[in-house]
C-alpha cells in the first residue's frame, strides 16, 4: 500500500492501481480521519523535531499541485493521508536508525552499538572495533564504558589517558592496542601491542604485549602468549589447518565467544585433524560441517557448547 500512496503522490498509479486506492480508501475512512487527526494535533510530533531531512512544507505543496478536479473530494484527503505517511515513516525510520546506531546524550557522548556501529573512528583518532552483541559508552573524553567485547587501537595521547571501565576493573592506557571481553562474569584482556595497566579491587597489573588477563571474583589470572589469539573474532576468515579436533573448539568457542564444555565420560583427543576453512559463517553452519567432518554429538545453547563425542 504504501508503494501505491507512493505512485499516486508522482501521477504514475496504474488504473489498478487507482481502483485498489478507493477501495482502501472506502473501506478504511475511519482509519482516514485517524490519520488526518494526528496532521491537526501538531503538538504530538514533538519527538521528530529534531529530524531535518524532510520538510513538510514543501511536501504539503507538491501534494497540494497534484490535486485535479477528477479527484478533488477522493485525492485531496488521501493525498494529504499519504503526506502524512511518508512524512511519519521517513521520520520514524531516521529516529529508529539514530536510536539503534548510535544515541547522544545531553551531554553529546557518545553510546555505540556493535550490531549497527562494529567499526569506530574516535575523536581522537583511535580505531576501535565492537563486537555485535556489545555496547560502549562514552563516559568523558577517552572515557569509556564496556559491555561485551571491542579491539582498541589507540591513539597516543600522553596528557589524556584511555580508559575502559569493565565489569570487573578499569583498563588504563596512553597509546596501545588491546582487547577487552567483559561480562558479569569475568573480564579479559589481552594486549597486541604496547602496555596496558588493569586497575580491580585496588590492585594494578601492568600487562605487556602477548600478556592475557582473567579478572573475577575468584581473583586475577595471568597467561601470557596464549596458543589462541583473544582478538580472532575480529577476522572474517577463520582457517584450520593440520589442527586438531580439540583447539579447532576451543578457536571456534573464542572466535563466537561463546563456552565450551567437554563431557565428563570423554577425554578431547588430539588424534583428530582439520583441514577447512569459515568465512562469515553462522555457528549453527560451522557446527553442522564439523559434524560431517568428525561425526561429533554435542548441544549447543544461547551461550554454550557441549561436545559429547566425535571420531574421525
Amino acid at each position: 500500500m504504501k508503494n501505491k500512496l507512493l505512485n499516486f503522490i508522482l501521477s504514475e498509479e496504474s488504473n489498478e492501481e487507482r481502483t485498489v486506492l478507493h477501495n482502501w480508501k472506502n473501506d478504511a475512512s475511519a482509519n482516514l480521519e485517524g490519520l488526518k487527526s494526528l496532521h491537526d494535533e501538531k503538538d504530538g510530533f514533538e519527538i521528530l523535531r529534531d529530524y531535518k531531512e524532510v520538510n513538510t512544507k514543501e511536501a504539503w505543496h507538491f501534494v497540494e499541485s497534484q490535486t485535479s478536479s477528477q479527484w478533488t473530494v477522493f485525492s485531496g484527503k488521501l493525498l494529504n493521508v499519504a503526506a502524512i505517511l511518508v512524512v511519519v515513516v521517513m521520520a520514524l525510520g531516521g529516529l529508529y536508525y539514530m536510536m539503534n546506531s548510535q544515541s547522544v546524550s545531553s551531554d553529546n557522548l557518545m553510546v555505540y552499538k556493535g550490531i549497527t556501529s562494529p567499526e569506530i573512528t574516535y575523536k581522537d583518532g583511535s580505531n576501535i572495533e565492537l563486537d555485535k552483541n556489545s555496547n560502549l559508552k562514552e563516559l568523558n573524553y577517552r572515557k569509556f564504558k564496556l559491555d561485551g567485547r571491542a579491539y582498541f587501537a589507540v591513539a597516543r595521547d600522553i596528557e589524556h589517558p584511555f580508559t575502559v571501565e569493565t565489569h570487573f576493573g578499569t583498563v588504563e592506557v596512553l597509546g596501545t592496542a588491546f582487547n577487552v571481553l567483559t561480562s558479569v562474569n569475568s573480564t579479559n584482556v589481552f594486549v597486541k601491542e604496547g602496555k596496558v595497566k588493569v586497575i580491580y579491587d585496588n590492585k594494578e597489573h601492568v600487562l605487556l604485549p602477548g600478556d592475557y588477563l582473567t579478572v573475577s571474583k575468584e581473583g586475577a589470572f595471568l597467561n601470557k602468549n596464549p596458543l589462541i589469539q583473544p582478538d580472532i573474532w575480529k577476522e572474517s576468515k577463520i582457517t584450520f589447518k593440520n589442527q586438531s579436533f580439540h583447539s579447532v573448539m576451543e578457536t571456534i568457542a573464542i572466535y563466537y565467544n561463546i563456552k565450551l564444555e567437554w563431557s565428563e565420560n570423554m577425554q578431547p583427543s588430539d588424534n583428530c585433524r582439520i583441514n577447512t576453512e569459515f568465512y562469515k559463517s553462522d555457528i549453527e553452519s560451522v557446527l553442522k560441517e564439523l559434524q560431517i567432518l568428525t561425526q561429533f554429538q554435542y548441544k549447543l545453547s544461547a551461550n554454550k557448547i557441549v561436545v559429547y563425542s566425535y571420531k574421525c
